[in-house]
């Protein structure tokens, strides 16, 4: 653990220093800590696996997804009043939109899986996290209506998909006798979710194919589609609509819903979470990583002269 820390912060530093050139090369931070990340902990391995059960880690990772919604509740800024219909669209359509595929994906890919289990993996591949590619939102070579919708969403859509992921924990957790409790915390968890928005919002030999399948499903259709549909006949252009549909990185809130879940699971179906969440946010780095500048620096040629910077 000592030396993980010691590694990071040593990478974080020698970042400071290089990292005008390297961002040029496409390489962010976020990809380089995972690069770290996969070499330290390559020889030490299983020693990670037996702690990833320890109570004491679920009660920290409780705290820090406690800490995660209010932050992203503080970082939340005043919506355009234009914008305002959109975000509505975005998070409390396209959410639950976007957790209904996925639970359809992953159903269809795994037909012998518990629904209740399915719907708990697609509440954590589903929120997007900007933080592995804050560059989206500071690029003012982006639209910055894109920019706006996509920051202010992520900090929404974090504590949106946190009462369905209780609640499938809850279904998982009670096995087929669940109907009539299920019912009622449902009941509960309703106002007690409107309330609480209203105050602030291991790749190895034994991978599964169809985790890699799920992981590139989960980057791109299972956010795109419902997104698209969502904002059918919204103020924003259909390039822009593209571009929020797209620019949906995932990070810290699919680990932290990921650590939750495997508490609740084992055997097959504890290796299955860790593969699907360790390949969705590797290849959220590396797909958004890459192809966020990309678009920046095609609608910047594109973009005739004169008409000013991607602020409008």
């Amino acid at each position: 653990m000592i030396l993980a820390l010691a590694v990071v912060l040593a990478v974080v530093i020698l970042w400071s220093v290089v990292a005008k050139r390297v961002e040029s090369m496409f390489i962010t931070l976020p990809l380089a800590l995972i690069a770290v990340g996969i070499a330290v902990g390559w020889e030490s391995s299983s020693a990670i696996f037996d702690h990833l059960t320890d109570p004491l880690l679920e009660r920290t990772v409780e705290v820090v997804l406690a800490l995660l919604l209010f932050l992203d509740a503080t970082e939340v800024g005043r919506v355009h009043r234009r914008d305002a219909g959109v975000l509505v669209r975005l998070v409390l359509i396209g959410v639950p939109l976007s957790l209904f595929t996925g639970t359809v994906v992953i159903r269809w890919l795994y037909p012998e899986m518990r629904v209740a289990l399915c719907f708990v993996l697609a509440c954590v591949v589903v929120p997007t996290d900007m933080a592995p590619a804050s560059a989206v939102v500071k690029d003012r070579r982006l639209p910055r209506r894109v920019r706006d919708v996509l920051n202010t969403e992520s900090g929404y859509n974090d504590g949106i998909v946190a009462p369905f992921f209780l609640l499938g924990i809850a279904f998982l957790a009670g096995g087929h006798d669940v109907t009539e409790k299920g019912a009622e915390a449902l009941a509960e968890m309703v106002p007690a979710a409107t309330w609480a928005v209203g105050i602030g919002a291991p790749v190895g030999a034994g991978l599964d194919l169809r985790a890699v399948v799920l992981a590139v499903a989960a980057v791109t259709v299972v956010r795109v589609l419902p997104v698209l549909v969502v904002l059918l006949f919204s103020s924003l252009t259909w390039r822009d609509r593209l571009l929020v549909g797209w620019l949906g990185p995932r990070g810290i809130a699919s680990i932290v819903f990921a650590l939750l879940a495997i508490q609740h699971v084992d055997g097959d179906d504890f290796v299955l979470v860790i593969q699907v969440v360790s390949l969705t946010v590797v290849l959220s780095a590396v797909v958004h990583g890459v192809s966020a500048p990309l678009i920046a620096r095609r609608l910047t040629r594109s973009r005739e002269p004169g008409t000013g910077s991607g602020d409008q």
